[in-house]
């Protein structure tokens, strides 16, 4: 969480793709559950 905060103060741009990537997996989690 720590990397996350420090990522968030100076690199926008890893900030974004990290929470795209989050994105992918929670809908990857979430299509494994449905079926």
């Amino acid at each position: 969480m720590m990397a996350v905060a420090e990522a968030r103060a100076g690199h926008p741009k890893s900030v974004a793709r990290e929470e795209r990537t989050m994105a992918i997996v929670g809908k990857f989690l979430t299509d494994i559950e449905s079926e």
